[in-house]
């Protein structure tokens, strides 16, 4: 497995603060982009995955991260 590319956000919600981590991965030759959520505060329940896409190509990845990273998610 291969991290290609990792972005982390962080921004406030109404009484808890939000993580947000975009990674795209390359593992069993297929790329794979995901964005995980942590909510810290109250209503924190672990690990949020928001998002999952597999692509064959680099170039479709890099298509899907850029979405999620322009908040287009």
């Amino acid at each position: 497995m291969e991290i290609i590319k990792q972005q982390e956000f962080t921004f406030e919600g109404n009484d808890c603060l939000i993580k947000d981590v975009v990674v795209m991965l390359y593992v069993h030759g297929t790329y794979i982009v995901e964005l995980i959520r942590r909510y810290h505060g109250w209503c924190d329940n672990g690990l949020d995955y928001r998002y999952k896409k597999e692509c064959e190509s680099q170039e479709e990845a890099e298509k899907h991260y850029n979405w999620i990273v322009r908040g287009e998610k």
